[in-house]
């Protein structure tokens, strides 16, 4: 909703009044009067540069240990090591 828009930009600190925060959600918003998280991160960050992309998939690739096409927690556990993670050092998680 637009109160919802309007107070997301002022809790990351956008400087935007009532007006320009109106103009940038009806931009944004479906016939719902919604914003779908998706297409607006798309809208603002753009399409993946040629290299950005290629870094992406090699790295997916790399994580993806059985060629399936998807990551799963199998694929994370084989990739992953969390022993040296902060809260793993502390005690307050488990690897």
């Amino acid at each position: 909703s637009l109160k919802e828009f309007e107070r997301a930009t002022r809790d990351c600190r956008l400087d935007l009044d009532k007006h320009e925060a109106k103009v940038l959600f009806d931009h944004f918003k479906d016939e719902d009067d919604k914003i779908n998280y998706n297409e607006f991160i798309h809208m603002i960050r753009g399409d993946l540069t040629d290299s950005r992309r290629e870094l992406v998939h090699n790295t997916f690739k790399a994580i993806d240990h059985d060629n399936d096409g998807s990551i799963d927690i199998h694929d994370l556990r084989g990739k992953f090591n969390a022993s040296n993670h902060p809260d793993v050092l502390k005690g307050k998680r488990t690897e």
